[in-house]
């Protein structure tokens, strides 16, 4: 364009012709360059806001193992508890058991000592 101006003899017009086109290239250049900028601000909000996201994300994750991790600890007492409760409930039984078989042995020696001397006598 300005090429094209400097070969030949022009006209007024075509002087202000070249400048309004120079000045429009120029506002849109300006214009390109404010959304540049405003991409880039975008950019980085969206930049800070991954960053946020992902900290948040770390943190549920976490949040997540350790109420896992509680929750097998609680499961873990749980049995355990019902495994002493039922080994004590089984001593519990054998104790009565025990106990119960030595009455019984116990009253059968002495029905039959009592039979055994009855039948001395």
């Amino acid at each position: 364009m300005f090429d094209d101006l400097c070969s030949r003899i022009v006209l007024q017009r075509d002087i202000n012709s070249v400048q309004i086109d120079v000045q429009l290239a120029k506002e849109r250049a300006d214009e390109l360059s404010a959304e540049v900028d405003a991409a880039l601000q975008t950019l980085d909000a969206a930049v800070d806001s991954e960053r946020e996201a992902r900290e948040q994300h770390r943190v549920a994750v976490r949040m997540r193992e350790k109420f896992g991790e509680m929750m097998r600890a609680v499961q873990e007492e749980r049995d355990f508890e019902l495994a002493r409760r039922e080994e004590s409930e089984l001593e519990e039984a054998a104790e009565i058991r025990f106990a119960f078989d030595s009455r019984a042995a116990g009253e059968d020696s002495d029905v039959s000592g009592e039979l055994y001397s009855v039948g001395q006598a």
